[in-house]
């Protein structure tokens, strides 16, 4: 029993040992996944067939795609961040002299469009924030309402992204079209957002 459970504590425990300590990401938890599946071959009785499956579980369609997700991710994160298309839609909503509620729903618009082109909440968050929470406190927006539509515009973007991690694994652990995925996925996402 202690073979099947223990390398799963091992997981969850260092998983939640870095968001406690707030450093959650893909850096930390590659060790963790490491020392878990380096902790089941060791107590498997056959390690032979436990390499093997583990092996056969990286080799699935799904984890190259996985891959060449994040990948393009963290491509277009950085092509948004370098080409400067935040701050000269922050330049156009000064000339447009966008204040409080209308602030806030642009807002939802920014981070909803990002999330959708990058596909990470994440990712959103920490690059809308910067720049939209001091201009909310500019045009005199609720702060608490702005964070509100970050946080909600970079889950609405991402939840139905064709990028988004999410999205491709659901799709193809269910072997749907990921294209067709993010089509269903937009009608029970676009109501809440609304």
């Amino acid at each position: 029993m202690a073979g099947v459970a223990l390398p799963l504590l091992v997981f969850v425990g260092g998983a939640l040992t870095l968001a406690i300590y707030k450093c959650p990401d893909e850096k930390g938890y590659w060790p963790i996944a490491l020392a878990a599946l380096t902790l089941a071959v060791l107590l498997a009785k056959d390690k032979r067939q436990a390499v093997n499956t583990a092996v056969a579980g990286m080799s699935q369609r799904l984890v190259p795609l996985m891959v060449c997700a994040w990948l393009f991710s963290a491509i277009l994160g950085q092509y948004m961040r370098v080409s400067g298309m935040i701050p000269v839609l922050v330049e156009f909503l000064r000339s447009l002299q966008v204040t409080g509620g209308v602030f806030v729903g642009v807002t939802f618009l920014v981070a909803s469009v990002t999330a959708t082109c990058t596909g990470t909440a994440v990712g959103t968050i920490l690059m809308v924030t910067p720049v939209m929470f001091p201009l909310g406190a500019e045009t005199g927006a609720n702060p608490t309402l702005v964070l509100g539509a970050i946080l909600a515009g970079g889950a609405f973007g991402d939840d139905y992204s064709p990028l988004s991690d999410t999205t491709i694994a659901s799709a193809e652990t269910q072997g749907v079209d990921i294209g067709e995925s993010s089509r269903v996925r937009f009608k029970y996402v676009i109501g809440p957002a609304l």
